[in-house]
């Protein structure tokens, strides 16, 4: 039998190549299926999965995941807004360590800013996005904005000293008579009134709980980016006359293209009118120092660094189950006695809840295990005469408070003759 030219090729080469032994290091192989790098979500958390073929051990942002038999390992990352960091490390044979560096984007919503009006978005929706997400504004405990809602001078002050990044220090005096130094806002407030970006409503007080003005907001804003009073001879609005309060600052954010007023007949500023909450995060994005944390915030290529490392939550890990005694008849008097060890890489404070399913035994499938002195989950049950003998399955059952779960079964024996 006659070979044609390309497979006597081969074969020359499957002789004449030395063939390259694959090892451990060869075979090691860390892929994680999710998240995937550059990742944005809206979620508080996100679900780690991955496969660490032949490694000892997988550490994720210095917490150690539980290795499946076939080098299967999964956790869940807890989200701060903005930027997150996840690295996963595998360690395998010869101290060999393969690492994936995962980067998280963590934006940050409300409820109504989310939800369309009359078909369209909130006008200030991205603003109010990007505020949220920098952690320079927020929204109610009930995780709505409001953006029409009125907004006082101190969550002003805050919004705005965040906004700049200003240096705050505890004051060692009260700021004003409404704003004493234990006060949480004084060392926001005391910032951006030694910037000279905010003035008190009088020497003494600072106005802390009344509503800041559309003219007050304007000129701090001004202020805050450094832009020269506008020395305007003719007023672009007919309720701002060249000698009011806040006048120079108020043509300077016009001329700014910042602020367009209420059109009528005769255009109007209304400075005394109270700014709502959509209108301010839309004025406090345009400062310089806004815009710079904006192009940092959505750039996947700097920032990520070890101060970015998200917490990792692991499944909670069942390292015992006990049953006394593991031998019983089913008489309807003689009480089983489960004991499981349950905890996670968060210790036991981060166990939401433990339970056994005694199905088997005629019970519940939710029998809860309450947590002794001795910190184990402990549960006493009688059995019911009904069952049968025989080997039966209890399977205890643990939760975490980020959702992660995990299960052991222990097996013990029924009988019909007492014990």
């Amino acid at each position: 039998m006659k070979l044609n030219s390309a497979l006597l090729l081969f074969i020359l080469l499957l002789i004449l190549v030395p063939l390259v032994p694959l090892g451990a290091a060869g075979l090691a192989k860390l892929e994680v299926a999710s998240p995937k790098d550059k990742t944005k979500t809206w979620s508080t958390r996100v679900a780690i999965d991955g496969t660490a073929l032949g490694a000892n051990e997988v550490d994720i942002n210095g917490t150690k995941a539980d290795l499946e038999k076939g080098g299967g390992f999964s956790a869940v990352a807890l989200l701060k807004p903005g930027k997150n960091v996840i690295m996963v490390s595998a360690t395998y044979e010869g101290e060999e360590k393969l690492t994936n560096k995962i980067r998280v984007l963590r934006n940050v919503t409300c409820d109504d800013i989310e939800k369309l009006y009359k078909g369209k978005q909130h006008w200030a929706k991205q603003q109010i996005l990007t505020l949220l997400t920098l952690g320079v504004i927020e929204g109610y405990p009930d995780n709505l904005f409001l953006p029409g809602n009125p907004l006082s001078r101190g969550e002003f002050a805050t919004w705005l000293a965040r906004a700049k990044q200003l240096k705050r220090s505890g004051p060692s005096e009260d700021i004003f008579y409404d704003v004493p130094k234990e006060h949480w806002r004084a060392s926001y407030i005391k910032a951006v009134v030694d910037a000279g970006y905010m003035t008190g409503i009088s020497k003494d007080r600072f106005g802390i709980n009344k509503m800041i003005s559309r003219g007050d907001v304007v000129a701090a804003v001004i202020k805050a980016n450094n832009i020269a009073p506008s020395r305007s001879s003719k007023s672009p609005f007919s309720d701002v006359p060249l000698n009011s309060k806040n006048a120079s600052y108020i043509y300077s954010a016009y001329n700014k293209g910042w602020i367009i007023g209420v059109p009528g007949k005769k255009r109007k500023f209304e400075p005394e009118r109270n700014m709502n909450r959509g209108e301010i995060a839309v004025l406090l994005s345009r400062l310089e120092s806004i815009q710079k944390l904006k192009a940092s915030l959505y750039d996947f290529e700097q920032g990520y660094t070890a101060s970015q490392y998200a917490k990792i939550s692991t499944k909670p890990v069942i390292s015992t189950v006990e049953a006394e005694p593991w031998k019983l008849a089913a008489d309807g008097k003689t009480p089983l006695k489960l004991v499981a060890d349950v905890t996670d890489a968060q210790g036991k404070s981060d166990i939401s809840q433990v339970w056994a399913d005694v199905t088997s035994l005629g019970g519940p499938n939710n029998a809860k295990m309450n947590l002794m002195e001795n910190g184990l989950y402990g549960l006493s049950f009688i059995m019911t005469t009904e069952t049968e003998a025989g080997e039966k399955a209890i399977t205890i059952k643990a939760l975490d408070k980020s959702g992660l779960r995990n299960e052991s079964t222990i097996k013990i024996i029924v009988t019909k003759e007492k014990q």
